[in-house]
């Protein structure tokens, strides 16, 4: 028997309330007042029929689930049996199929239709053996009731792809649930994992530099009474080197906690740019392109640090004096365009930054691009997708 579940919908209610309002006028025309002698005087019988026409279908569709083959079976069995009974008795073709034809039809699928609708044919060509019936009668009571039967599958049809269309609406609703989750943890580990790296390094740098000073004290201790001048430059070296440490550590915490996190991009790229022209002199001209539209905090901060990292090997391993920055932004996407006139290198060979940095982009389905040559300085081209990035609304 199969079995096949699915919710109902408001139309299996009318249905089914059709179904029993024509059993019973069926009822009242058989056995009331202005039923025929011959089914007045069978009306016991003809009750106990139609009850078990009405109700033995039922235990094969009910809210939830249904046996469709099962179903009609019994509906053809009884009622079907029960309109051969009639015509039988009156020797003419009656409409007691009418509604049982729409039913049968909206029951059927697409597997039961080859022998489900030509029932209705094989019912009036067997009363047609049985029962001098016109074949015009014939035809005619054929057509409509498979007329009814279409109607009925259609309706069938039509109630399935709604169903269909709902359980797609709701499945793609609970896959951008999970996918709106996914992007939120990744964003949490991505930021867990790059405060975890500046907490070690700090931890490095600070124990270094305290390690340093605290050696030099304990110097100088022993050395006050017996080579205070020396000791005093000591000092006074320590002194500035312990200044170096506080902005370092002061630096770190920066990063670690930045207080322009919610600054828009283009703002903390500025930041940026002056801080770094402020210490090292660099000539770096920073233009935006589009208009600029919010980011999210794992965007904003792959292209924070990957400036940071370009500036530094700009000027570190490159001697540059001049960057370009560009920032453009686009419907779909966001660019990052990074050149400098420095010493430039080979852009086959990648370390530790680079690599980490093109890693930053693929995380976010974006990608790096950098084109450089020995003595012909360095261009950086990073993009980042941002059609199909979780909005502000849903807290990226």
């Amino acid at each position: 028997m199969v079995i096949s579940i699915r919710k109902w919908f408001w139309i299996d209610y009318v249905i089914m309330g059709l179904r029993t309002y024509w059993f019973i006028l069926l009822f009242a025309g058989m056995t009331g007042p202005f039923a025929g002698r011959e089914f007045k005087e069978q009306a016991g019988f003809i009750t106990i029929w139609l009850l078990l026409a009405l109700l033995i279908p039922l235990f094969f569709w009910q809210p939830g689930k249904m046996s469709p083959h099962l179903f009609i079976l019994f509906e053809y069995l009884l009622t079907g049996g029960l309109c051969i009974y009639y015509m039988f008795s009156l020797q003419q073709t009656t409409s007691m199929l009418t509604i049982p034809a729409l039913i049968v039809g909206f029951v059927s699928d697409r597997r039961m239709w080859y022998w489900s609708a030509p029932t209705f044919i094989f019912i009036f060509l067997y009363m047609k053996l049985l029962v001098p019936l016109p074949w015009g009668d014939v035809i005619t009571q054929t057509i409509y009731l498979l007329t009814l039967y279409g109607i009925g599958f259609l309706i069938h049809f039509l109630i399935g792809t709604i169903d269909r269309v709902n359980r797609l609406v709701e499945e793609v609703g609970q896959k951008n649930k999970a996918l709106t989750q996914y992007a939120e943890q990744v964003e949490q580990l991505a930021l867990l994992e790059e405060r975890h790296r500046l907490a070690r390094e700090l931890h490095d740098s600070i124990g270094h530099r305290f390690t340093s000073i605290i050696t030099s004290l304990d110097v100088a201790v022993e050395l006050i009474n017996v080579d205070t001048n020396g000791t005093k430059s000591r000092l006074i070296n320590l002194a500035s080197y312990t200044r170096n440490g506080l902005d370092e550590i002061r630096r770190s915490l920066h990063h670690i906690a930045p207080d322009d996190e919610n600054s828009p991009l283009s703002i903390r790229i500025q930041s940026l740019i002056m801080n770094y022209v402020e210490h090292t002199g660099t000539s770096i001209p920073f233009i935006v392109e589009g208009d600029e539209v919010y980011m999210s905090r794992n965007i904003n901060l792959t292209m924070v640090r990957c400036l940071q990292e370009l500036m530094t090997n700009a000027s570190r391993h490159g001697a540059a004096t001049h960057i370009d920055i560009t920032l453009t932004y686009q419907i779909d996407k966001i660019i990052l365009k990074v050149k400098d006139n420095g010493k430039g290198f080979d852009g086959k060979k990648r370390g530790f930054g680079l690599t980490a940095m093109n890693e930053r982009f693929e995380m976010l389905n974006g990608r790096l691009v950098i084109d450089s040559s020995p003595f012909n300085g360095t261009r950086v081209i990073g993009t980042i997708p941002i059609g199909g990035q979780i909005c502000k609304q849903l807290k990226c």
